[in-house]
């Protein structure tokens, strides 16, 4: 078959898409989606889409290479810690509607009597690494997200980023 891949134009690529006939042409870096917190009513959650590479750019910056002279070998080790606010800042961009009764449910807490539970916790990248160190739950629902592209493709919300 020849003939051009597709026949509409994309305004905000400044081409004509008939004239497009590398799948890498047609591929953004980064696509945003906000994710529903399954359980938190109101809780929303803006997460970027993580491609293999990107995920693998994260992990290679959160190695850490030593060499031991008993063995005289090198060995490779996780840094938990950078990977995981590496990952977050990569993954997290915003949310809204986290409650403090939610990071109740969501995080062991331990709040003063007469404390206005249904008060926001704003955004910042700083809370959101801390959400995802003491979260599995709250960790998991985002990585389940992050990879997994039909999130991206069947939200109306979805934002490409280049």
């Amino acid at each position: 078959m020849t003939g051009p891949l597709f026949s509409f134009t994309n305004k905000n690529r400044g081409y004509l898409m008939s004239d497009v006939t590398s799948i890498k042409s047609l591929l953004v870096p980064t696509k945003s989606t906000v994710l529903d917190v399954p359980g938190f009513t109101g809780f929303k959650v803006t997460v970027n889409f993580l491609t293999r590479d990107a995920l693998a750019n994260i992990r290679k910056k959160a190695n850490t290479v030593n060499f031991s002279p008993r063995t005289r070998s090198t060995t490779e080790s996780l840094n938990e810690e950078l990977f995981i606010e590496l990952y977050t800042k990569a993954t997290i961009k915003n949310w809204e509607g986290l409650t403090y009764s939610h990071l109740a449910n969501l995080a062991p807490v331990e709040l003063p009597d007469g404390f206005d539970v249904e008060k926001e916790i704003p955004f910042s990248e700083e809370n959101a690494i801390n959400l995802m160190k003491s979260s599995s739950y709250f960790e998991g629902i985002i990585t389940d997200a992050v990879t997994d592209l039909g999130v991206f493709t069947k939200n109306s919300k979805q934002k490409s980023e280049n």
